[in-house]
């Protein structure tokens, strides 16, 4: 199965995105921020945009909640989506296509990164994001959106996907997150910000017990390929105008390939040796 991985669309911005799924494209993986408007209009945006016969798979991005409440979008959102048949909303859910289990949501942080400790992590987030001025936790009744439900939203996450990928040993899994699961993916030049704890958790415990086929999240503006274990981790975003992030628009990541052992490959190497014909040196050419 064969995935286009985009995220961090920022469409905000109105700056037109172009690209289309590459032609063997199996399932569309968008890892969140594709606008701030909301989450309804991000998934109609990928309704509506992208070739209706591929399924996409999609997690809310910290900026699909600016302006409105976590709850109360997660809750419309889920709603929304039920009307689009080829569009799966993960946030704290999955959906199985072909012989693969999409599990996903949008994770948040635990602002333990770097060993921080989460009071302080927790203070300077209140203090330098932005999503703390702009989002609701609920409408109703009114709470402002504050770094410790961050904290609970993630842990709710994390234990979903830890128990589902115990529960689905066997089969193929990709984890869909928007904030990274690995300080791995933050740029050397962040990991001294006084936010840093916003953008990424280590789960890498998580990642080496359950051992999922692939994660992709976004988040973090620079494009991520690397290994934990045998999980790979991937992040493709688009990011602000202007900013180089390494986006790939034609980036396909496949999943569910078997290929052989190295001592598959030897044997198949010693068969076809063994059936090529002796040749007699001392034969005089006719």
């Amino acid at each position: 199965m064969k995935l286009w991985v985009i995220s961090d669309l920022h469409l905000e911005f109105r700056v037109p995105f172009n690209h289309q799924p590459p032609e063997e494209t199996d399932v569309v993986v968008c890892a969140g921020d594709i606008n701030r408007k909301g989450i309804i209009p991000s998934l109609r945006w990928l309704a509506d945009t992208i070739v209706p016969e591929i399924p996409i798979v999609c997690v809310a991005g910290n900026h699909e909640f600016w302006g409105g409440s976590v709850q109360e979008n997660i809750r419309d959102a889920r709603e929304f989506a039920c009307g689009l048949p080829n569009i799966h909303f993960l946030e704290n859910a999955i959906v199985d296509i072909g012989d693969a289990r999409f599990i996903g949501g949008t994770l948040w942080t635990d602002f333990r990164l770097f060993g921080r400790e989460p009071a302080l992590a927790m203070a300077a987030a209140e203090e330098g994001m932005y999503d703390y001025r702009r989002i609701k936790f609920t409408k109703q009744p009114y709470k402002k959106f504050k770094p410790i439900h961050a904290f609970r939203k993630h842990q709710e996450t994390r234990d979903f996907i830890a128990k589902t990928l115990q529960e689905s040993q066997g089969q193929t899994t990709v984890v869909v997150t928007h904030h990274a699961p690995s300080s791995r993916s933050i740029p050397t030049w962040d990991q001294e910000d006084s936010v840093v704890g916003c953008y990424a958790s280590h789960l890498e415990s998580l990642i080496l017990d359950a051992q999922p086929s692939l994660w992709i999240h976004g988040h973090v503006h620079s494009r991520n390929d690397y290994n934990i274990g045998g999980t790979r981790v991937v992040s493709n975003p688009r990011g602000y105008p202007g900013e180089w992030t390494g986006f790939d628009p034609g980036l396909v990541v496949e999943i569910g390939a078997n290929p052989r052992s190295n001592e598959e490959l030897a044997g198949s190497a010693l068969a076809v040796l063994d059936n090529v014909p002796d040749v007699d040196p001392d034969r005089e050419e006719e």
